[in-house]
């Protein structure tokens, strides 16, 4: 029998690795056990999966481990398809970072900050009241991308893109793999749940 992946494993940061267990999580998923390690070296990825998979608190533990605190600007943005979506992810976000002395709100709540979860439209916003916002942006991760590109938001998309360094790392999750979505990552690492 192979033993358990733990998150002992990734050699997480302390205070990380004790708000993911104040979080109720004792072991990594599936999907996590997948995700996790891709992300954290630091390749582009494409996570085709579904809800209740644990692929929120994947993105929220790499986004915590990859904080640089010395570089008090937003360092991730997480791009969700709504409003309470987003509300829900910094939740997340929120307990598994509590023990790390972070501050984490919504892209409507602008000061300062490590990471940014918001919608395509409140992203945009920020970018364009704050042309230092993408200074030292290091990975973009888009929850549910399928869905934010049926909704009409490519555009946005677009423009946040071109706003940003070319050389950080995208993360993409989605229900629907698409060609569309497939265009959008140099080079991806394909990360499914079977």
């Amino acid at each position: 029998m192979q033993p358990k992946v733990t998150f002992e494993s990734w050699k997480l940061k302390q205070d990380l690795q004790y708000g993911i267990y104040a979080h109720g999580v004792e072991y990594p998923s599936d999907i996590q056990q997948q995700l996790i390690p891709q992300i954290l070296a630091g390749k582009n990825v494409i996570c085709h999966c579904y809800c209740g998979t644990g692929k929120t608190t994947a993105l929220a533990i790499t986004a915590l481990q990859q904080i640089d605190k010395n570089i008090k600007n937003v360092q991730i943005i997480i791009i969700t398809q709504k409003k309470e979506l987003a509300c829900s992810t910094n939740a997340v976000v929120t307990s598994i970072g509590q023990r790390m002395d972070l501050k984490s709100q919504n892209a409507e709540e602008l000061y300062e900050q490590y990471i940014t979860v918001g919608t395509p439209i409140s992203i945009l916003d920020m970018l364009t009241k704050d042309i230092n916002f993408c200074n030292d942006i290091k990975i973009i991760m888009i929850d549910d991308i399928d869905e934010i590109l049926e909704r009409g938001f490519s555009q946005q998309l677009n423009q946040i893109m071109s706003s940003v360094p070319k050389s950080i790392q995208l993360v993409l999750v989605c229900k629907n793999m698409s060609e569309a979505i497939l265009k959008m990552v140099t080079d991806p690492v394909i990360v499914e749940l079977k």
